[in-house]
């Protein structure tokens, strides 16, 4: 009998600690990176989201089992929505990004999340071919095809057709989100730390087959998170304001790029 409540602990012990390895291994495997450090980044965005934004997640159930490749589409509110939306996403989302944002801290970021940076003018095949080499190995890219933070806020920017020219050559599943209830700050990179209530919707999966022309898509695209939002648009470019945005990346800032 004296051995009796080692033997029970010992045993305890064990099946405790295959239990929580079988969960760990799990959770690893749901994770958007499965590796030990893509598990720790996506607790601390999860955490970062709940805490600092009090972000709601609205239509997950819609991202499992989406057929790849994926084109994930938002309107852009501050610096802070890559890591909202991010996430809400059972995978890895590559982002698409300005160069010109890509200064200090912010290249840690750019070279650990594969972020794809676009020159400003467009023109920029280099970029293009990168996004069209993972769409097509069934990746998933993040693109805020207004190409800038949404002035005025809760106005849809005009979009920047080269989403549309990837969904077109790629064949992949569009997912419309709509982010907001994120702070309205004056520099974009202060959302990151300023409190807000943010909603993240993932809208009905888009599907293109047999659509070739890229401003159709880019169109049906801004129409559906139009519809959405409930907010109205603008041809507005936002690379008319930009350049108000860059004058603040000497302070680190993150904000992703057009397409």
């Amino acid at each position: 009998m004296s051995y009796a409540a080692p033997i029970l602990v010992g045993l305890l012990v064990i099946v405790l600690s295959v239990g929580a390895a079988q969960w760990l291994q799990r959770w690893l495997e749901s994770c958007p990176r499965p590796t030990w450090s893509g598990v720790m980044i996506w607790f601390v965005f999860r955490v970062y989201a709940r805490l600092v934004h009090r972000t709601r997640h609205i239509g997950k159930d819609r991202l499992a089992e989406l057929p790849r490749p994926i084109i994930v589409v938002s309107n852009h509110t501050g610096a802070a929505d890559p890591t909202l939306i991010q996430a809400g996403c059972p995978f890895e989302v590559r982002w698409m990004m300005m160069r010109e944002m890509n200064r200090g801290f912010v290249d840690w970021f750019t070279r650990y999340g594969r972020i794809i940076l676009v020159e400003r003018n467009g023109r920029d095949f280099a970029s293009t071919r990168e996004a069209l080499r993972h769409l097509k190995a069934g990746g998933v890219i993040g693109i805020f095809p207004e190409g800038g933070i949404e002035r005025p806020p809760e106005t849809l920017r005009k979009f920047h057709s080269g989403v549309g020219f990837l969904v077109a050559r790629s064949h992949a599943t569009v997912i419309p989100v709509w982010i907001s209830g994120t702070p309205r700050v004056d520099v974009a990179m202060e959302s990151l730390w300023t409190r807000g209530r943010a909603r993240v919707e993932f809208g009905p999966p888009m599907r293109f087959e047999g659509v070739k022309d890229a401003a159709e898509i880019t169109q049906q695209i801004r129409d559906r998170i139009a519809e959405m939002s409930g907010w109205p648009t603008c041809d507005v470019d936002a690379d008319q304001v930009v350049d108000s945005n860059l004058a603040a990346i000497d302070s680190p800032s993150v904000e992703p790029a057009r397409a």
